[in-house]
């Protein structure tokens, strides 16, 4: 699974806007990079949300990693997409 080609240019475009063109660790003019791919994060328990629990929930984040020093962030995606466009695509 991967974001969607538009989504990904829209993720993308946002965070250089935020001002995360340069590495805030390394100084890395060239190294940052967000991942294609979502990063599946769990909240509230341990293993898959549990269908009756309101308080488990999984959020899709987005991950953008630095090359150079390996520093990593991750950003909420429910903050980048809007409207019932699919954000996610198989593969």
């Amino acid at each position: 699974m991967h974001w969607d080609d538009p989504v990904f240019a829209d993720i993308t475009d946002t965070l250089n806007k935020l001002g995360l063109s340069v590495c805030h660790v390394c100084g890395s003019e060239t190294g940052l990079h967000a991942d294609k791919r979502p990063v599946v994060l769990h909240v509230g328990g341990l293993g898959p949300p549990a269908p009756k629990d309101p308080q488990e929930t999984v959020l899709y984040m987005v991950r953008v990693e630095c090359t150079s020093c390996g520093h990593s962030q991750m950003f909420n995606s429910e903050r980048f997409i809007t409207g019932d466009t699919p954000a996610l695509a198989p593969g």
